[in-house]
């Protein structure tokens, strides 16, 4: 579709005439590893459609990954109203295990987007969910991971009688147990610690705003702190020392 101008005009045109039907405020457009072969039709595309949605009185923001430089943070930025950036999976489903979003990398990934775009434009994803990697059957094979919510982690370690530790680099908790075959399992989860460190850090670099992924499988106790702004206790002491630069 990217690569083909009348099927980019076409989905212009009907993603155009659905929001000013439905009364929408504007288009969240989120293309999942769009490939750098197909990177310079994707920038077209973002271009005009950004163009068509302003025309109605539309708005258009842009959801790319943080820190995956094939995507050209600025032009994104200049043709939409915000770029949404998605801070997780620092680790993932086919990596080895690890942190979802480890604090240092997490904040590093704001501070390098800041150097792009402006901070008006900014909106960062917080994750809230889990990965639990299994130990292939044959020694040696790397891991594999399945998505999982953050209830169901809290209850496989329950039934597993398993730790959870907080991680005291990453500021990510995870535990490990074995299933019924004996397979060795390393589970890694976002909650409501760190959304709430991570919240507090979007805040403190001045971004426009904060997202989640995914409804469904947060930690129920972030709702308690999401929109909190400047609380009055204290938070981790990296994220004192971060202070605004220039954009």
């Amino acid at each position: 579709m990217l690569a083909n101008p009348a099927a980019r005009r076409q989905l212009v045109s009907e993603l155009t005439a659905y929001a000013s039907r439905q009364h929408d405020e504007g288009i969240v457009v989120d293309f999942e590893e769009v490939p750098e072969k197909s990177q310079a039709d994707f920038r077209q595309f973002t271009k005009d459609l950004s163009a068509a949605l302003r025309a109605a009185n539309l708005k258009l923001m842009v959801t790319l990954p943080a820190g995956n430089f094939i995507y050209d943070y600025a032009f994104f930025a200049v043709h939409s109203d915000a770029i949404i950036i998605m801070d997780y999976d620092q680790h993932w489903n086919t990596s080895a295990p690890g942190p979802i979003a480890g604090q240092d990398w997490y904040v590093c990934n704001i501070q390098t987007m800041l150097g792009l775009v402006p901070r008006e434009k900014l909106i960062v994803a917080v994750g809230s969910y889990a990965y639990d990697w299994t130990q292939g059957p044959r020694q040696g094979r790397p891991p594999t991971a399945k998505s999982i919510s953050f209830q169901q982690a809290i209850v496989t370690a329950q039934e597993s009688e398993a730790s959870i530790e907080f991680d005291p680099d990453s500021l990510n908790p995870h535990f490990s147990y074995e299933d019924e075959k004996n397979r060795p399992h390393q589970v890694w989860m976002l909650d409501g610690v760190t959304g709430y460190n991570q919240l507090r850090a979007a805040e403190l670099l001045g971004v426009r705003g904060t997202a989640l992924w995914r409804l469904g499988a947060e930690d129920p106790s972030l709702w308690f702190i999401w929109d909190a702004t400047h609380p009055s206790d204290s938070v981790h002491a990296q994220l004192e020392q971060i202070r605004p630069g220039p954009t």
